[in-house]
């Protein structure tokens, strides 16, 4: 190879360009992916969340409904376990955040019988 040949100058540098140019559109290509990856990640947990607090209002709406027609048997059960303080609506908005964001902690254990053996 004669680097004093401007031929073989221009086919080094054109090579040189197609190698950076390979390795900047990979680069890109990761990057883009990378961001892809974040976003969808990021709107599945903002989703996720936000329609578990949607659920917690729900909750605290339907305790304040219930509490029109059972709230003094409901309070009065539970001022008798010694629960005081609370208003129909803050016991909805506690349930429900029990029932979405600790439900899926819980796990049971499924059992090894079928119909044929009970």
């Amino acid at each position: 190879m004669n680097l004093d040949n401007p031929y073989e100058k221009t086919k080094i540098r054109t090579i040189v360009s197609l190698l950076k140019y390979n390795y900047m559109k990979a680069l890109f290509e990761l990057l883009g992916a990378l961001l892809r990856f974040v976003i969808s990640w990021g709107l599945t947990m903002a989703i996720t969340f936000g329609m578990r607090l949607l659920i917690v209002v729900f909750s605290a709406i339907f305790g304040w409904v219930v509490g029109w027609f059972f709230g003094d048997t409901i309070l009065g059960i539970l001022a008798q376990m010694g629960i005081v303080g609370f208003s129909m609506w803050q016991i909805g908005a506690f349930l429900g955040f029990v029932g979405c964001f600790l439900s899926p902690i819980v796990r049971y254990k499924k059992s090894n019988t079928t119909k044929k053996d009970a």
